[in-house]
């Protein structure tokens, strides 16, 4: 589910390999560690349903690597210990906000509409769910975000840093609208 050697870049290859396609609304979201790595735990109200058996008004819990926590939550967690280049410097307070991406994405936003390629976690890797948790097809290559219009959603660009984090989009990003996924999913 993680892995970054194979990447979905098309509508219909990620309509293809993912289980359930679903347009919902983040309601809210928490962290977890699970072997010393920060996730998110996403729960997502299904608004409409494509492929797989979600109904709508369902809310289901969606996980990606990453994060928001603070410095020292981090540092514990993860058993990152001081290294000798930060001894006599200037230490980041263990209360400053840490905000964890991957490959320059970062976790769904409460309060995000988005377009959603998923898989079930079957095979029991998250040991802290009831109930089975989804992930996102490529990581991140099947989550998107909804645009101007209800009915078009864009994969953002990576981050490449600075002091917003927010998502931004550019002509090359990936648009997909809703008759599109409709029509291959008939």
């Amino acid at each position: 589910q993680f892995d970054r050697a194979v990447t979905w870049d098309t509508a219909p290859e990620l309509n293809g390999e993912a289980d359930f396609v679903v347009t919902g609304e983040c309601l809210s979201t928490r962290v977890f560690y699970q072997d010393q790595v920060l996730y998110t735990d996403s729960e997502v109200r299904v608004k409409e349903s494509f492929a797989g058996a979600l109904v709508p008004g369902t809310i289901i819990h969606v996980v990606e690597m990453g994060g928001m926590t603070t410095q020292g939550e981090y540092k514990k967690e993860c058993g990152i210990e001081e290294k000798d280049f930060e001894k006599g410097g200037e230490p980041i307070a263990d209360d400053t906000p840490l905000l964890m991406g991957w490959d320059g994405y970062f976790p769904i936003e409460k309060g995000q509409s988005l377009l959603l390629f998923l898989g079930k976690d079957v095979g029991g890797f998250y040991r802290e769910f009831a109930e089975t948790p989804y992930y996102i097809v490529g990581g991140y290559d099947g989550k998107l975000l909804q645009q101007g219009s209800a009915e078009t959603y864009a994969r953002p660009l990576p981050w490449e840093g600075g002091k917003s984090a927010r998502a931004a989009f550019s002509e090359e990003s990936l648009r997909i609208t809703l008759d599109e996924i409709r029509q291959m999913n008939e």
